[in-house]
This record gives C-alpha cells, sequence and structure tokens, in this order.
C-alpha cells in the first residue's frame, strides 16, 4: 500500500524543491557545507568501520548518528542495530541518503549500485544506462521521495538543465578505490547483500539540526556518532562567536545529558585545532580511548556509571 503524503510533509517538501532551486541556480550549495540546502556527499571518506569495529553495541542499542553520506549508518544496520535516528544541518542529506541512496541499496543488485556510483564516472556525464537505473530508483523510492526527486529533476530540465540526482552531490570529494574499501558494503558483493535484506526491515528516522542543537532535539542514547563536525572550527563556531572552549563545553553537555550509563560517542577527525583542547580536559582524558591516529585520528568516549 503506497503512503500517502501528508499536507504539512506536501508544504515541506515544496519549501525544499523552491529553496534548492534558488541555491542550485545560484551555484552557492557546493561551496558551502553548513546551510540547510547544500550539495551532498555522494559516499564517505572516513575509516569508520574501524571505528565501529571497536564500539560496544546489540541489535538495541539506542543510536544517534550525523547522517552526511548515510554510509556509516547503513554499515550500524549491517552489523544488526535496527533502530538509528539520524541528524544533519543540511536537510538534503535526508532527501539523497535515505530516499534515494537507502533505496537504491534495496532495489538494485550490486553491479548495478556499482556502476551508479563508478569511481571513474564524472558526474555531469551522465551515460544513458545509469539514467535509466537511477529512474528505476527514483520510480521506486517511498512516494514522498519520489514525488521529490521528480519534481526537483522536472523543475530544472524545464529551465534548459540536463540533471540527475549525481548533479547535486559536492564533487571536491574524490572518488577512489581507496574510498571504495573503506566502505564494507561497496568493497564486498556478500556484504552488500546482507546490508540489502536488513535495510529493508531498520527504521532509520531524520530531523534536521546541527550539533549544537542536539541537547534540545534528542534524548539519551547509547551509541552517538558525531564523525568530524567539531573539526569544522572556523565554518560552524569560530565564525559564529564559537571559539574552541564552547565545543568543549557543547561536547560535554551532549556526554553528560545525551549519553546512558556505559554508552559511547564516536569522534573521528580530531584535528589540531581541538585535539588539545579534547586532551587536555580531564573528563575526556579519564574516558576516551584513541582508535586510529594520524590524518585519520578517532576516539571513543565511554560513559561510566
Amino acid at each position: 500500500m503506497v503512503k500517502t503524503i501528508s499536507e504539512q510533509r506536501r508544504k515541506d517538501l515544496d519549501e525544499a524543491i523552491e529553496l534548492y532551486l534558488s541555491a542550485y541556480q545560484k551555484k552557492d550549495f557546493v561551496n558551502d557545507d553548513f546551510v540547510e540546502y547544500a550539495g551532498y556527499y555522494r559516499i564517505t571518506n572516513e575509516p569508520f568501520s574501524k571505528f565501529l569495529a571497536k564500539a560496544n553495541f546489540s541489535d538495541t542499542t539506542k543510536t544517534l548518528s550525523v547522517l552526511s553520506s548515510g554510509d556509516q549508518v547503513f554499515e550500524m544496520v549491517r552489523k544488526g542495530i535496527k533502530k538509528i535516528d539520524t541528524f544533519d544541518i543540511n536537510r538534503m542529506t535526508e532527501y539523497f541518503a535515505l530516499g534515494f541512496k537507502k533505496r537504491a541499496i534495496e532495489c538494485l543488485t550490486y553491479e548495478q549500485f556499482l556502476s551508479l556510483n563508478k569511481y571513474d564516472r564524472i558526474v555531469t556525464k551522465h551515460n544513458n544506462e545509469n539514467l535509466e537505473i537511477e529512474k528505476y530508483v527514483i520510480e521506486n523510492m517511498e512516494e514522498e521521495y519520489k514525488w521529490f526527486w521528480q519534481e526537483l529533476i522536472a523543475s530544472l530540465k524545464g529551465e534548459g538543465f540536463n540533471v540527475s540526482v549525481f548533479h547535486f552531490v559536492i564533487d571536491y570529494l574524490y572518488l577512489t578505490k581507496f574510498h571504495y574499501s573503506r566502505n564494507p558494503y561497496m568493497a564486498d558483493k556478500e556484504k552488500y547483500k546482507e546490508l540489502q535484506q536488513k535495510l529493508l526491515k531498520a527504521k532509520i528516522t531524520f530531523q534536521q539540526a546541527d550539533i549544537k542543537e542536539l541537547p534540545k532535539k534528542f534524548q539519551q542514547y547509547d551509541l552517538i556518532y558525531l564523525s568530524n563536525i567539531l573539526e569544522y572550527h572556523e565554518d560552524i563556531f569560530e565564525k559564529s562567536g564559537f571559539p574552541p572552549e564552547e565545543a568543549i563545553k557543547l561536547l560535554k553537555k551532549i556526554y553528560n545529558k545525551m549519553l546512558n550509563n556505559y554508552g559511547e560517542i564516536i569522534l573521528t577527525d580530531l584535528m589540531n585545532w581541538f585535539y588539545p583542547e579534547f586532551c587536555g580536559e580531564k573528563l575526556f582524558k579519564e574516558n576516551h580511548e584513541l582508535i586510529i591516529d594520524g590524518s585519520d585520528r578517532g576516539y571513543i568516549l565511554k560513559k561510566k556509571k
């Protein structure tokens, strides 16, 4: 049975299309990661599977994660987590990761999915085969996402643009075999099939929010995946009068208010501006575990009872 779109949701989608069309035509969206309507990442560039391998969770783990490309969320589902709440400052991540990409995994073969995301494919030169695959995915989406993508693409084509879902990605993330190797379901056909089956039974929710809103919009969790959000000192914190010490205060608030006893927060790519502040804090110094050092520096914060 097809799920109908509520009146409020249709208004939200109409607004999204109007604002995104404006951003796309101005070409603003590809250069700004921190706005409500922006380009989005096609795949992750983080070695998230190494971080998740160190985390302690089961199928009942109450989980919150940044959405972004969706890949770390999909890996959590593949590993058995059945319900995940997600957030992102960029609302377009919902329409791509949960609308298009999730459905693409569910209904395409492994070979079709890789063809659609071929690492040496140039986004602006879609071949006819990939356009047909993309059309097939859109036609088989949930009704609200199907309506959104059909309306958005039709609006741009009507103004002379020859577009597809992949015209909206932030393409300075270079797609290479190296990045594929970091993503288990793209690197292994059997893991892709495993993910396909588990996605059909998983429940993934989304709320538009930036990291500063998390304590207000969400409750408590056993596992919180923050990716490299706290890396963005200049973009999120400094420009808005939010210096490193305030970022530390925010992380403390998330740790104390949002994390259940024995819960864990995964932090990836802590850069030089934040690293000394993080390690200098007694709370974090006593409770964090280094997972990966170097350019992919990552940690798990573990909350004791």
